[in-house]
Formats: structure tokens, sequence, C-alpha cells
């Protein structure tokens, strides 16, 4: 691509991106920047819709990128850092955050949902890919135990489990013993879904105790794996914008966030290395995102990753986005690294 065509391109798009509006020929010729006719900028678009850059809406109109031509302008953008200003505007916001993890959590997307304009979201780090190290269980009353379930960093999970009547420690030691024989060096995911049996088959008269605590477990582990994979704030703001006009097309965004949260998290491995992506329309490999544009930097929470970003139109303000997501998922990384109390046991759970 000659010089001529990359700058039309690349004009143009940001042109598209700040007005909303087709570009023609005629308003491109307008401007001091392409001191050459209309007719020759007109042939130079139609060369760029022939190469896939653009596309004309209507016959008579002019022309928008398509995700190739948007992909390209992401592509030949250097994304300056955030203004200062807004650094500091932000970093004054955080310091009046309640010390909860979840508290902080919903102020770092709200805050970013208020600046962007667009949707927030944070994906929780890998949590179903640590490794599994161990159970134990304790006796707390009567008719109520503890199942704690370790990993090689800490603990991933605590469930009171409710029982008819009241076991003996020791009991309750030789099962948290066989537990973790069955379990060690699995991740959560690979947990056997036989487990009552394969513990019944050698500690055969504690089967009762048996299948109440695997129930248990199970359930508390499938209800953490769904409820904090994604958080989302802010999608109602998106039907201000002329390309989600239709309230149906945002149920369906939400829709996809609460259903397909596994292709969600599947969208953090391919950030490893990179200090953010941008998915645009068909890259996010979600039919009901196929409008959207997702800006994603990552973050690091007991050195498993997870991600933070941005959800809005193809026409997104790139040059605002970015620079802020990834000053937002550097910012949790500071904060993960300084607060100890964040990384207690697994709050994501």
């Amino acid at each position: 691509m000659n010089q001529r065509k990359r700058d039309i391109l690349l004009f143009s798009i940001e042109l598209y991106i700040k007005t909303g509006q087709p570009i023609s020929s005629k308003m491109l010729a307008q401007l001091p920047q392409f001191p050459v006719s209309s007719a020759t900028i007109r042939n130079e678009l139609s060369a760029l819709e022939g190469e896939g850059y653009l596309m004309q809406v209507h016959t008579s109109s002019g022309r928008v990128p398509t995700d190739q031509g948007l992909r390209f302008f992401i592509e030949a953008t250097v994304f300056s850092r955030l203004p200062e200003h807004h650094q500091q505007q932000i970093r004054s916001e955080l310091e009046l955050v309640p010390p909860t993890f979840k508290g902080y959590l919903n102020v770092i997307l709200k805050l970013m949902n208020n600046l962007s304009g667009y949707a927030s979201l944070l994906i929780s780090p890998g949590i179903d890919e640590e490794t599994l190290t161990g159970a134990h269980f304790v006796s707390i009353s009567n008719q109520k135990i503890m199942a704690v379930l370790y990993t090689h960093k800490g603990i991933y999970s605590e469930t009171m489990i409710p029982m008819p009547h009241q076991y003996e420690q020791d009991t309750l030691n030789q099962l948290s013993a066989h537990l973790s024989q069955i379990i060690k060096g699995k991740s959560v995911l690979q947990i056997p879904e036989n487990l009552a049996e394969l513990m019944c088959q050698s500690l055969p008269l504690l089967k009762p105790l048996i299948e109440k605590v695997s129930e248990s477990i199970s359930n508390s582990i499938q209800e953490g794996l769904k409820k904090h994979r994604v958080l989302l704030e802010g999608v109602s703001q998106l039907l201000s914008l002329r390309e989600f006009q239709n309230a149906q097309d945002v149920s369906q965004i939400m829709e996809t966030v609460q259903l397909q949260q596994g292709n969600f998290q599947g969208m953090v491995s391919s950030l490893a290395g990179q200090d953010y992506q941008v998915l645009i329309g068909k890259e996010t490999q979600l039919s009901s995102l196929v409008s959207c544009s997702l800006v994603l930097a990552p973050y690091y929470y007991r050195d498993s990753m997870g991600a933070l970003g941005v959800l809005g139109p193809k026409r997104m303000s790139y040059h605002q986005v970015v620079p802020m997501v990834v000053f937002f998922a550097n910012i949790m990384n500071q904060t993960f690294e300084e607060q100890a109390s964040f990384n207690v046991s697994n709050p994501w759970i």
C-alpha cells in the first residue's frame, strides 16, 4: 500500500470514528491534509474498497471501514499513555475505596464505565487451572463440618456442610487423607465425576458422609466457577449509542456474558506477553458481539492471569479506551501486590 492510500485510509477511519458519518471523497478533498483532486481521492477510496478495507453502506453514500480496515487502523496506531491528569483523578478515586476485594473490583468497573461511556468487564483469572494439593474436613458443631480445598497457592474454597449428626475428628481426618490422595495434582475441572464412588470403594462404611461431602464440594466448585467468571458493568449505557438502538441486541450481549462465560475465559490465554488486545467483531468468536469491539488488558492475581476490558461499538474511541484499560490493569497489578488482605483465600468464589 502506497503512502497516500495509507494516509487516506487511516484518516478516513479516524474521521468515521469521530463523526459516525460515512466518508466521501468530497469530504476528504476539502481537507488540507490531501492537496489532490476529489477524483483522485475517489479512485483511492474505490481501490481500498476493492481491497476489503472499506465498504459502502448504500450505493450513493460514502464509505465506512470494514473489520479488516479497523484491524489495519489498530495495528498502525501507536497508542500513547493515559494523560497524567486522568491518572491522578483515577488514583484519587481509588484511595476512597473500602479495603474489600469485591468493593475494589466494583469501583474499578464503574470508573471504567464512566470514563469510557461503554460497558466495562472483568474476566477472573483461570482459577480452574490451579492445581489442587489437598483437602481437610473440620468438625464445627454437632451438625456442621467445614470442607477446605487447597491449591499450591493457598486456600481454594471453604464450604460449610450441614450434617444429620456429629462425626469424630479422627473420622474426618481419615476422609481428608483419602480425598487428598484422589484430587492431588488435579485442577478443579479434573475432579472425577464419580468422586463419591471412588471414595466409597475404600471407605464403604462412610458412604452417607461421603455422598453428602461430594455433593456439597461439587456444588461449591460449580457455583464458584460460573459466579465470578465475568463481571459486567454499564451494558445499559450502550443503548444511548446509535449502533445499539435495538434493545434486543443489548439483551443478547448480556445473555452472551451470562451463558458463554467460558468463551470469555478463553480470550485471556491469547493475552500472554501482550500489553493489550483489541478484538473486532467476529474476532470475539461470539455471534452476538459481531457489531462490537472488545479492548482487553491482562492483570495478574496470585500469578494467574485475568483480563480487564471495555466492550463497545466498533466505532469506539480507541485512542482513549486502549490507554485507559492498560492503566487500570496496571493499577490492579500494583494493588494485588501491595494488598496482602486481598490474597487470604479465593475471593473469586
